[in-house]
């Protein structure tokens, strides 16, 4: 929905792991970043290569919708303009006055 959520909402829903102090939220990820370097590193690719085929997958099926979506607008557009086309041609124009 585009809808902002405030980090507790965020924290409740599962949406964030951890809410930080405001003003800490570099320090905090560069000591977060610094401890998954210590984490075996196998597990830590193999974590990677998951999450990326799954954000693949997700993202062509974003894109497919995406394109869908713009087939059905430009129907809709292309409908629009023909009717203004044989409105156009049958005379029966009437220009809609923004200066009001």
């Amino acid at each position: 929905t585009g809808r902002l959520v405030k980090a507790k909402e965020a924290l409740e829903c599962g949406i964030a792991t951890r809410v930080v102090a405001c003003g800490t939220g570099l320090g905090q990820a560069v000591n977060f970043a610094n401890s998954l370097c210590n984490m075996p590193q196998a597990c830590l690719k193999a974590d990677r290569a998951t999450i990326l085929s799954i954000s693949d997958k997700f993202s062509n099926e974003v894109r497919a919708e995406i394109l869908r979506e713009k087939k059905e607008n430009n129907k809709i557009a292309l409908w629009e303009a023909l009717q203004g086309i044989h409105q156009t041609q049958s005379g029966d124009v009437r220009r809609k006055d923004n200066t009001s």
